[in-house]
């Protein structure tokens, strides 16, 4: 009976982290979050179509790598499209330069329903009522894992909209 208790403790400490031993990032104070906004959408044409987002990292305290979003996507009658991936490019937070840096989901690879081809609007990035939930938001802080989503530590932000003209 010891044998196996010495065992099962051995294979426990040799398992790798599984998805709920993620942590939370750390933030300068304890409710700190990592706002984000949708900056822009591209209709590029030829049924191609991309949501950009903008992320603001001042409150992290380090700053976090390899930030890879889960995004799941539904129609207008909330039907599950699938899920798709995005990665930031460069690390979030930290110095000033830093504190923000933006994203761009393109949709799925495999959409988990049939695409029609003929009514020009390929992707359903591209139609009307899409809607997106971001699943999880998984980097690397410090050297930890971490899932901003999961800790509840990523907020979507609702800008004002600025009027611009160009003078006449």
């Amino acid at each position: 009976m010891k044998h196996i208790y010495w065992l099962l403790l051995g294979v426990l400490a040799f398992c790798p982290a599984q998805a709920s031993d993620i942590g939370r990032a750390a933030m300068w104070n304890n409710d700190g979050a990592v706002l984000f906004w949708q900056s822009n959408y591209l209709g590029a044409g030829q049924g191609v179509c991309v949501v950009e987002f903008m992320f603001d990292g001042a409150a992290l305290k380090e700053p976090v790598n390899d930030l890879l979003l889960t995004v799941r996507v539904y129609d207008a009658s909330h039907k599950n499209l699938g899920t798709g991936t995005f990665s930031l490019m460069n690390a979030l937070g930290g110095t000033q330069a830093n504190r923000y840096q933006s994203g761009a989901f393109e949709g799925i690879s495999h959409w988990e329903i049939p695409i029609p081809e003929d009514n020009g609007e390929g992707s359903p990035l591209c139609w009307n009522g899409v809607a997106l939930q971001i699943e999880s938001a998984i980097g690397q802080q410090s050297g930890k894992q971490i899932n901003l989503v999961q800790s509840k530590q990523l907020v979507l932000t609702a800008l004002r909209k600025v009027k611009i003209q160009v003078r006449q």
